[in-house]
């Protein structure tokens, strides 16, 4: 549930995190390429609205490139994610839920007749859980509950990356050398240009052909090499802290200066404080 301590409020609604102003708008007509335009991460969407302002839906890379493989030129309508219902008094553990099982960090608030007021992002439900109790948890507790950190090298074929995103649903992979040193991060939206395109046909034995061929590029050419990273003795209020004034979605947590220990997302802080 989500967490309060010692505080003597209503839990928080959609009302508390409402985003009204830059907040992207298209319409069914517009194309897949207009929407994409906006997007900087994959947990990104664009509204969909008609000439009333009525929500008709939204566009997000997760559904439009990595589920499904629209082409730039597609129309909206065609490719139209229906997200779950939010209104202004929607509490923010429902939102958290919504945010973590969409995938999708921006969703649009609705009224009764299905004008979209607006948005709720991620990113404003994380500035609400620095006033509860637990943001002094030191870091080493929330990894009790991770899995362990998959990791891929500098040199290893961007089909593997790519393979690695498909299988395990996740969007980002943390990159490493020969020594296990870490030497940068790789997500899906980095390479979404590419992952996009048909694979072409590299040797006698592949079926596919045609468009790009994944295994004559190395995950060290699209990974990026200035990654955030944190100390394990660290407290999750210093993670919040450092998502919200980078403007970024993780961290890094170190074993020492040198190798990383695990990852921090915005999902798995919003999984912790839920569970909290």
């Amino acid at each position: 549930m989500w967490y309060m301590k010692n505080k003597k409020k209503s839990l928080p609604t959609a009302k508390d995190i409402l985003k009204t102003k830059r907040v992207w708008y298209v319409s069914e007509d517009d194309t897949l390429a207009e929407a994409e335009s906006k997007f900087v991460s994959s947990h990104d969407s664009v509204v969909v609205v008609d000439s009333e302002h009525k929500l008709m839906g939204i566009v997000s890379p997760y559904y439009t490139a990595i589920k499904r493989h629209y082409p730039p030129a597609t129309k909206i309508k065609r490719c139209l994610f229906h997200s779950p219902k939010i209104h202004l008094d929607t509490p923010i553990d429902k939102i958290a839920h919504y945010f973590i099982e969409t995938k999708i960090h921006d969703l649009p608030v609705v009224d009764d007749a299905g004008i979209c007021l607006g948005i709720v992002t991620a990113r404003r439900a994380l500035m609400l859980l620095k006033n509860t109790e637990l943001v002094n948890i030191p870091v080493r507790e929330m990894l009790v509950d991770k899995d362990y950190l998959m990791t891929i090298n500098t040199n290893s074929k961007l089909d593997e990356a790519i393979r690695f995103f498909i299988r395990t649903k996740l969007s980002k992979l943390v990159v490493v050398n020969e020594h296990n040193n870490l030497q940068g991060m790789i997500s899906i939206f980095d390479i979404l240009p590419i992952y996009r395109e048909p694979r072409v046909k590299e040797n006698v034995f592949d079926r596919k052909g045609g468009g790009y061929g994944y295994n004559s590029h190395r995950v060290q050419e699209y990974m990026v090499r200035n990654v955030v990273t944190i100390e394990e003795s660290a407290t999750i209020g210093n993670i919040l802290d450092t998502l919200l004034d980078k403007q970024i979605g993780s961290v890094v947590v170190m074993k020492n200066k040198l190798e990383p220990l695990n990852i921090i997302t915005t999902s798995d802080l919003l999984r912790f404080f839920i569970k909290g």
